[in-house]
C-alpha cells in the first residue's frame, strides 16, 4: 500500500530530502548515473517542454518523443544487457522519470507506459532466475533468499527509495526470515530502537525516522514488536489514543490526520488493536458496518461504499450555500472539477469552499474541454431510457447542467474502463424548487445525521428514525431528512401510508418480511447496465453475480405485490399498480431460459461461487459442461484428499474454504494431541488463532491452481450467454427503476410506522399556523431515562415573532432545536412527538446555535456569529423558519443588545416564524412597539439547600408566558460560588439600582395595550376564517370565549391607566 512522499498541501513529507542531498554509507553516485542526471532535464526543457502545450491540446500521442527517449538511453534502463538493454536497476529508472516529469508529466507517463512491457518481462526473468536458485538443485535452499534480502537491504538507493515504507518492509523482511527460521540472523535491537524513534507524540508510528506517522506503518510496527514479544518498546496507549482519533462517525478510518477513508485503514486499525488487546477502545460495531457496506454484489470489499449520480442546476449566489448544502446531502465521495477552477494561486471562490468544507473528500481535476454541453445532450439523448426522456425537455437550455453531465459520463468512461448500455439509464433532472432548504450549519446545529457530543453514536433525528431495511430505503432516509418536501399533497399521501401501516398490524409485518429480502437495487442496476471495455475475469464473475442478483430481486415482485393488493391509501395502490408492469414477468422469464430456476442469492463465498458456476442451464453450451464436470472433480478430489490426509495422521481435519486463500484445511485443538507440539512437515502457510489451526499443503495449492483455472473457462463461457441475455433484457429495464423507487419509498415509510409503535407520536396536520401542544424533543426522549417534559407552541402570521427567555440550563436551546426536528419530521411524513401538531410549510430552516471560537478557520465567536446571520438575513423570506440562540454573546453587552435589536426589526418585517432566545431582558421590550412580538419564559424553582443554608435553582423546563422573573441569574450564581460575601453584596446593590431606572423608562403604556388586544383579536378571527373544523354551534361557543377575552383584554389595559 504504497503512500505519497508529499502530504496534502503539497509539501514534503516531514523529514524526506530529495536523493542528491543525502549522505551515503555506502556509495555516491556512478558517472552513468550523473550522466543520467544531465541528459534527462537537457531533453525536458529543449524538446519536451516546447511542445507539451501541444499534445495538451490536440492529445495525440507524443510518438516522435517516445522514439527521441529511446534513441537517447532513457527507456531501455531496465531490460538486460543481453537483450540491448543497460541492464541497470530501478533506481536509474527513477532518476530518469523524476526529470522527465519536470517537463512534462503526461509526456513522461507515455514514455514510462512503453517501457512497462520491457520492465515486466525483466521482472519475469529475476523472478525465474531466484525461483532457479531457491528450489533447484537439491529441495529447498534457504540460503539463497536470505543472503538476498540481507545483501539487498545494503543497497543504499533502493533503500533511499523504499523509505516512505520502510517500516513495512522491514516487517515483510522479518516475516520472510521468520518463515525459514532465520530470525535470530537480524539485528533485534537495531530494529526495535528504530521502532521507538519512529514514535511520535500523537502515538502514531511512521514509515521512518522524520516521516507523518500512518496507520499502515502503525500497524506493521506492532506485529514486528509482537514477532520479537517485544510490545512494551513503545507507548502502548498512545497508540490506542492515535487509532481512537482515525475513527469516523460512520465507523470508517482514515488512515491519517488528513482524512483519507478506505477499508484497508479498517484493517490496520482492527488489526493493530487485536494485537494490542485494546479492541474496547474504538466502536467496533461501526466499524462492522461500514466494512459491510463496501461489499459489492460479488463478495469482495471495495475501498468505501457505492455511490449514485445526479445531475441538476440552480441558481446561488456568491456564497455558494445552494452548492455546498447540496453537496452535504449528496455526501460524495469525489468531486470532479475543471483543471481550470483548480489552479494553484489561482483557485476559483467555489472551489476554496469546497475544500474547506470536504476535507475527507477526493478531488480529481479534468480538462476543461471535457465540459462539453453538445456532447452531454447527446449522451442523454443516447443512454436515457424512453419513458424518462422527457427529462430532454428540461435540460436542453442547463448549459451547465449538460457540461457536468459530458464531463462526469467521460470520466466514469475512463476510470472504470467502461460504457453504459444504450437506452439502459434513467436520468432525471432535480433542481431545488421541490424541497425545503436546510443548510450545512442548521444540520450540523441540529444534529440531523451527526451527534455533536460523540459522532460515534446514533443519537440524531436519522438514528431515530432509522428502521430501514435496505441500503436504498437509509439513502432515501437521509436525503429526505436533509431536503424535506414542500408539497403537501405529497406529504399528505405519505401520511396516509403511514397511517394505514399503523392501523394494519398484518400488512405492517407482512411488507417488513418482504422488503428485508431486497438487496441494492440502486447499486444492482448501475453495474447490470455498464459494458466493460475488456472482457476480464472479475468483469464476467460480476456479471454473473448481478444477474443471480436481478433473478432473486425480480421474484421478490410477486410476494411484494400480493402483499400491497388490499391497500387502501392511493400511494399504495400506486405502488401496487407499478408491480403489475408485465415487464417483470417478461424479464424474468427470459432469464429462466438460459438460468437455473435454483441458482439464487446465497450468504457465503463459497455457496456464492457455486451458484455462478452452475447457474446456467445444461444443455446451453456443451463446452460449459464438461468444464463444469471437471471442476466438480477437482472440488470432490480436493474433499477427497483432506480426508486422507485426516485418516493418515489421525487428526480432525476438515475442508475449509475463503475467497482469497480458495481451499484450505482447518483443525480444531480441542481434545488432539499433536507429536511435539508440532503439525507434519507436510502442512505448510500454517496460521493458529485461538484453538484453530489453517494450513495447507503444496498438493492441495497445485489442486488450488486447477480449480482456478476451471472457473476461469467456467465463468468466461458463462459471460458470453448472459452478455447476450442482458441485450435482450436493457429494452425492459425502465421498470426496475421503478421497482428500485417502490422499494426505497416503502422500506422509509415503514421505517416511520416502526418508530411510531415505540413512541407516542401524533399525525400532524398542515394550516398556516405551527401549534403543538405537548411537543417534545425526539432524540432527548431517546437518550434520556425518564420522557422528557413536553411544552405548547402556537405561532401564527399575527403572533410569529417569540422572544424566549430565562436561566442558562432552563431548557431554551432544547425548545428551540425542537421545533425544528418536529417541522421536519412533519414535513418527510412522519408523525410528530407531541399530541396535537399543526405545522405551516417551511421552505426554509434557518439556525443561529451558540457555539464557540472555531480556531481552524480563524474564526472568533463574534464574527461566527455574524456571518450566519448575514447569512440568514439575505436568504430568509416570509415561509422560513428561523431560530436563533443567544446571538450577539460573542460581543460587549451594548453592542450586543443593539445588533439583537435591529436583527430583531428586521426579521419582523417578514412574516417569516421566529424564536429568538436571549439573555438580554432588555429586548423583550420591543413587544411594546410590534403586536405580533410574544415574550416566552422557562421557568425555575427557588428551593432551600438545608446543608448549604443557601437557595438553590430547580429547573422545571416547563415555557410560560411572559418576561421572565429571574433577574440576574448570574449573582445567584456567583452565592453559590467562592466569591467574599462583600463582592456579592455589592453587585446586588449595584445591579438594583441599575434595574429600577431602566424599568422607569421601559413601561409600556395603556394605550399601547389596547392596541395589542385590539391586534391579537384580529388575528385569531382571521385564523378562525382560515382553518376552522368547528360545527356551527362550537364555532359559535368559540366566538363568544374569544369575545370575553377580548373585553377582559381591554379592561386590564384600562385599569393599568388608572
Amino acid at each position: 500500500m504504497p503512500l505519497p512522499l508529499r502530504n496534502r498541501e503539497g509539501k514534503r513529507a516531514t523529514g524526506y530530502l530529495p536523493i542528491n542531498q543525502r549522505t551515503s554509507p555506502y556509495k555516491k553516485f556512478t558517472e552513468q548515473q550523473k550522466e543520467f542526471q544531465a541528459t534527462a532535464p537537457k531533453f525536458a526543457r529543449e524538446e519536451i517542454i516546447p511542445v507539451a502545450a501541444e499534445y495538451d491540446k490536440t492529445g495525440k500521442y507524443p510518438v516522435p518523443l517516445i522514439k527521441r527517449a529511446w534513441e537517447l538511453g532513457l527507456m531501455n534502463t531496465r531490460i538486460p544487457e543481453s537483450c540491448g538493454g543497460l541492464g541497470l536497476g530501478s533506481f536509474d529508472s527513477c532518476l530518469i522519470s523524476e526529470e522527465l516529469a519536470y517537463g512534462c508529466t503526461g509526456v513522461q507517463t507515455a514514455i514510462e507506459a512503453n517501457s512497462l512491457g520491457a520492465y515486466a518481462g525483466d521482472i519475469a526473468n529475476q523472478l525465474a532466475s531466484d525461483a532457479v536458485q531457491i528450489f533447484g538443485g537439491n529441495g529447498f535452499n534457504t540460503e539463497y533468499p536470505v543472503e538476498k534480502l540481507m545483501r539487498d537491504a545494503k543497497i543504499y538507493q533502493e533503500y533511499c527509495m523504499s523509505e516512505y515504507l520502510r517500516m513495512s518492509g522491514i516487517y515483510w523482511g522479518l516475516t520472510v526470515m521468520d518463515l525459514m527460521g532465520q530470525l535470530h540472523r537480524m539485528n533485534r535491537e537495531e530494529i526495535l530502537t528504530f521502532i521507538k524513534s519512529c514514535q511520535h507524540e500523537c502515538g502514531g508510528i511512521s514509515a521512518s525516522i522524520g516521516h507523518d506517522p500512518h496507520l499502515l506503518y502503525t500497524l506493521s510496527a506492532v506485529q514486528i514488536l509482537t514477532l520479537y514479544d517485544s510490545i512494551n518498546v513503545i507507548d502502548i496507549n498512545k497508540v490506542v489514543e492515535y487509532v481512537q482519533s482515525l475513527q469516523k462517525e460512520d465507523g470508517s478510518f482514515a488512515g491519517d490526520i488528513w482524512g483519507e477513508i478506505d477499508t484497508r485503514f479498517s484493517f490496520c486499525a482492527v488489526a493493530t488493536l487485536a494485537l494490542l488487546g485494546k479492541l474496547d477502545a474504538i466502536n467496533v460495531e461501526k466499524a462492522i458496518e461500514f466494512v459491510l457496506s463496501c461489499m459489492n454484489f460479488d463478495g469482495g470489499f471495495g475501498c468505501r461504499p457505492g455511490s449514485e449520480s445526479h445531475a441538476g442546476q440552480f441558481a446561488d449566489n456568491t456564497t455558494y450555500a445552494k452548492v455546498i448544502t447540496k453537496l452535504k446531502i449528496l455526501s460524495p465521495l469525489e468531486i470532479i472539477m475543471s483543471n481550470t477552477a483548480c489552479v494553484v494561486g489561482n483557485s476559483t471562490k467555489l472551489f476554496t469552499l469546497i475544500t474547506e468544507n470536504f476535507k475527507n473528500v477526493n478531488f480529481t481535476t479534468i480538462q476543461r474541454k471535457y465540459f462539453n454541453e453538445t456532447k452531454g445532450l447527446e449522451y442523454i439523448e443516447q443512454l436515457c431510457i424512453a419513458e424518462f426522456n422527457t427529462v430532454l425537455m428540461e435540460v436542453q437550455s442547463k448549459y451547465y447542467c449538460l457540461a457536468a453531465v459530458a464531463a462526469l459520463l467521460k470520466y466514469v468512461e475512463f476510470i472504470q474502463n467502461s460504457v453504459y448500455a444504450p437506452k439502459s439509464l434513467k436520468i432525471c433532472f432535480q433542481g431545488s424548487e421541490q424541497t425545503a432548504m436546510i443548510d450545512s450549519s442548521s444540520a450540523q446545529n441540529l444534529e440531523l445525521l451527526i451527534n455533536n457530543q460523540d459522532s460515534r453514536n446514533n443519537h440524531t433525528l436519522f438514528g431515530v428514525l432509522n428502521y430501514t431495511k435496505t441500503p436504498g430505503g437509509s439513502r432515501r432516509l437521509r436525503s429526505n431528512i436533509l431536503e424535506p418536501l414542500v408539497d403537501v399533497e405529497t406529504i399528505s399521501m405519505r401520511l396516509d401510508c403511514v397511517q394505514e401501516l399503523l392501523q394494519d398490524e398484518e400488512l405492517f409485518f407482512g411488507l417488513q418480511s418482504v422488503i428485508a429480502r431486497f438487496l441494492d437495487t440502486e447499486q444492482l442496476l448501475s453495474v447490470l447496465v455498464q459494458i466493460p471495455k475488456q472482457d476480464t475475469v472479475n468483469a464476467a464473475e460480476s456479471k454473473i453475480t448481478n444477474l443471480i442478483y436481478l433473478k432473486h430481486t425480480l421474484e421478490l415482485v410477486d410476494p411484494l405485490k400480493i402483499t400491497l393488493k388490499n391497500c387502501s391509501t392511493p400511494l399504495l395502490r400506486a405502488y401496487y399498480g407499478s408491480l403489475e408492469d408485465k415487464r417483470f414477468g417478461i424479464i424474468l422469464d427470459k432469464i429462466k431460459t438460459v438460468i437455473n430456476d435454483d441458482a439464487r442469492y446465497m450468504k457465503g463465498c463459497l455457496n456464492m461461487r457455486t451458484q455462478k458456476c452452475y447457474a446456467v442451464r445444461s444443455n446451453i453450451n456443451e463446452f460449459l459442461d464438461i468444464a463444469r464436470r471437471t471442476y466438480t472433480e477437482i472440488v470432490d478430489d480436493i474433499a477427497g484428499m483432506i480426508t486422507q490426509l485426516a485418516e493418515k495422521y489421525s487428526l480432525p481435519l476438515r475442508t475449509s474454504f475463503s475467497s482469497a486463500r480458495g481451499f484450505f484445511i482447518q483443525m480444531t485443538t480441542d481434545c488432539t494431541v499433536l507429536p511435539n507440539d508440532q503439525l507434519p512437515s507436510e502442512f505448510i502457510k500454517i496460521s493458529k488463532v485461538k484453538n484453530s489451526y489453517s494450513f495447507t499443503s503444496a498438493d492441495l495449492i497445485k489442486m488450488n491452481e486447477r480449480c482456478q483455472e476451471s472457473l476461469r473457462e467456467i465463468y468466461h463461457m458463462t459471460y458470453m450467454i448472459v452478455c447476450k441475455l442482458l441485450s435482450e433484457i436493457y429494452e425492459h429495464i425502465h421498470c426496475l427503476y421503478k421497482l428500485s423507487d417502490t422499494v426505497s419509498m416503502l422500506d422509509m415509510l415503514l421505517s416511520f410506522a416502526h418508530a411510531c409503535t415505540l413512541s407516542d407520536y401524533v399525525r400532524p396536520e398542515f394550516t398556516d399556523t405551527l401549534a403543538i401542544k405537548q411537543g417534545w424533543h425526539p432524540i432527548l426522549e431517546r437518550i434520556s431515562v425518564e420522557k422528557p417534559v413536553a411544552n405548547n407552541t402556537y405561532i401564527t402570521e399575527g403572533s410569529n415573532f417569540f422572544i424566549i427567555t430565562g436561566p442558562n440550563m432552563s431548557g431554551k436551546s432544547t425548545y428551540l432545536k425542537q421545533i425544528a426536528l418536529c417541522q421536519i419530521m412533519a414535513q418527510i411524513g412522519s408523525y410528530v412527538p407531541a399530541e396535537y401538531s399543526s405545522f405551516r410549510i417551511a421552505e426554509q430552516i434557518f439556525t443561529r446555535i451558540s457555539t464557540d471560537d472555531d480556531i481552524e478557520t480563524n474564526s472568533s465567536t463574534f464574527m461566527k456569529e455574524m456571518k450566519e446571520i448575514a447569512y440568514i438575513l439575505h436568504n430568509a423570506n416570509d415561509k422560513s423558519l428561523i431560530l436563533i440562540d443567544e446571538l450577539g454573546r460573542g460581543t460587549n453587552t451594548e453592542e450586543g443588545i443593539g445588533i439583537c435589536y435591529a436583527v430583531c426589526e428586521h426579521l419582523l418585517s417578514l412574516k417569516a416564524f421566529t424564536l429568538f432566545a436571549t439573555h438580554f431582558l432588555e429586548l423583550c421590550q420591543i413587544d411594546g412597539l410590534y403586536p405580533n412580538v410574544e415574550n416566552m419564559h422557562f421557568e425555575v424553582q427557588h428551593v432551600k439547600n438545608t446543608s448549604r443554608n443557601k437557595e438553590a435553582i430547580l429547573y422545571t423546563y416547563k415555557l410560560s408566558k411572559g418576561l421572565t422573573e429571574e433577574k440576574n441569574y448570574g449573582l445567584k450564581a456567583a452565592e453559590v460560588s467562592s466569591l467574599p460575601p462583600s463582592i456579592v453584596l455589592d453587585a446586588k446593590d449595584i445591579t438594583t439600582r441599575i434595574t429600577r431606572q431602566i424599568l422607569q423608562n421601559q413601561r409600556s403604556t395603556p394605550e399601547m395595550e389596547r392596541q395589542r388586544a385590539v391586534y391579537h383579536l384580529a388575528t385569531r378571527l382571521v385564523q378562525t376564517a382560515r382553518n376552522s373544523q368547528l360545527d356551527p354551534d362550537s364555532l359559535r361557543t368559540y366566538l363568544s370565549n374569544l369575545k370575553k377575552k377580548y373585553e377582559a383584554d381591554f379592561q386590564d389595559s384600562g385599569k393599568t391607566e388608572e
